[in-house]
């Protein structure tokens, strides 16, 4: 067995006591709030990305972008925290919920989503529709965009089409 110097033990038993409070650190479940009272964290360094949407809350504002930013970037569960928390702030904010549907709808990395997800989607987007009339032109076109996406139809078929495997347009 080695035989390490005091200073090495205590600088080992220091690295393991960092590793074991951050393992044992619980990310907020959906639906949770954090330490501070927020459905989502305010990350920071994600890029200055501002997409003015109709809120009485610039807090709002401010997940509402991060929200979209995330989506960007393909973390579809953060970004829904985002949006979450976006209507939590202002439950007349129709664009945070359509930002849920959003996040909930198929992607390139996630394109065949399940009834549950589908089911959040629709709901998601009919609260957005119920608060669409204060929302400006712009946001009411995406609305109606995303709302025929989540039209709540039972036979819709969303599988999953292959890139490889649809025919290129001549």
């Amino acid at each position: 067995m080695k035989h390490y110097s005091k200073s090495r033990r205590l600088f080992l038993a220091a690295i393991l006591s960092i590793v074991a409070i951050s393992c044992s650190r619980k990310t907020p479940a959906d639906g949770e709030k954090t330490t501070d009272g927020h459905l989502a964290p305010r990350l920071k360094n994600l890029g200055n990305l501002n997409a003015p949407i109709t809120t009485k809350s610039q807090e709002a504002q401010a997940y509402f972008n991060q929200g979209l930013t995330l989506v960007y970037a393909f973390n579809h569960a953060e970004a829904l925290r985002s949006f979450k928390e976006a209507a939590r702030l202002d439950p007349d904010c129709s664009m945070a919920y359509w930002g849920q549907a959003l996040a909930l709808a198929p992607n390139i990395n996630d394109p065949a989503i399940g009834p549950d997800r589908e089911q959040q989607g629709y709901d998601a987007m009919a609260e957005s529709v119920k608060r669409q009339s204060q929302a400006s032109s712009r946001e009411r076109a995406l609305i109606d965009a995303l709302a025929a996406r989540f039209s709540g139809a039972k036979d819709r078929d969303r599988q999953a089409i292959s890139p490889l495997s649809t025919p290129i347009p001549s």
